[in-house]
């Protein structure tokens, strides 16, 4: 029954997701205008387009590939992890960076952002 009910509140939750993903036809336009944008404001223009659209891990590993410096590449893989469809695949993210050092500092700013983000219980 618990096992149910968890499928059930997966699903919604995937559904919803892909409901709010980008199109086929806004990535290739969003992928075009990163191409013509500074390398240096990509991270943002993603970061930004990141807050209104949920992205699979196939085209957050193909927006990776549009920065070159290593702390943007951080930034989208952090801006990204809470908006894949397919969340299980963040590690192909991952693999986009260089070294398990900066992998690391990934996780750490994932876990800090979610950290600060807690509702404060109202009993304590």
């Amino acid at each position: 029954m618990l096992l149910a009910k968890m499928e059930v509140f997966i699903e919604a939750v995937m559904s919803q997701r892909r409901a709010q993903a980008i199109s086929d036809a806004d990535f290739e336009q969003l992928s075009a205008q990163l191409e013509q944008s500074p390398i240096g404001d990509r991270s943002v223009r993603i970061a930004t387009a990141a807050q209104f659209c949920f992205f699979t891990s196939l085209q957050g590993t193909t927006l990776m590939g549009t920065v070159d410096n290593t702390f943007d590449k951080m930034d989208v893989a952090v801006a990204l992890h809470h908006r894949l469809i397919d969340q299980t695949e963040f590690a192909t993210l991952l693999c986009c960076l260089e070294c398990q050092e900066d992998r690391d500092n990934v996780w750490h700013r994932i876990l800090a952002s979610k950290a600060h983000k807690q509702p404060v219980c109202p009993s304590c």
